[in-house]
């Protein structure tokens, strides 16, 4: 999202676009891969595929919700920041909203890392 933002406020460049969505489209394929490896991890083997199809659709169904309000929210700050200003505050909030799931991740890899340590110190 901080590379969309960069876009939006750096104004029109075809080198820089192209560089901003081979970055997304790689970093969206690689969590995308990540997802499916979780989420086959929390499955059963007995129902797999209605587990998986749930939680699939479970985690998709928010941002699916909350995306067509996307251009109402770009609508409104147009008038004060200009419409590439709106889009850059706007990706920039999207990026945000990121932020407290990279601390949970951050703070669940050191409970792990303390109890793996503490396990093989006995």
């Amino acid at each position: 999202m901080a590379a969309f933002a960069l876009l939006g406020l750096s104004g029109p460049h075809p080198g820089l676009f192209s560089l901003v969505m081979a970055a997304d489209n790689f970093a969206m394929a690689y969590a995308g891969v990540a997802l499916v490896a979780y989420m086959s991890s929390l499955t059963g083997l007995g129902y797999t595929a209605t587990q998986y199809a749930l939680l699939s659709s479970t985690y998709a169904m928010l941002g699916k919700f909350l995306k067509g309000f996307s251009g109402a929210v770009v609508e409104a700050l147009t008038p004060t920041h200009g419409l590439m200003g709106a889009y850059g505050l706007f990706f920039i909030g999207a990026g945000l909203v990121g932020a407290p799931a990279l601390v949970m991740f951050i703070v669940l890899a050191r409970a792990h890392h303390a109890r793996a340590a503490r396990a093989c110190s006995l």
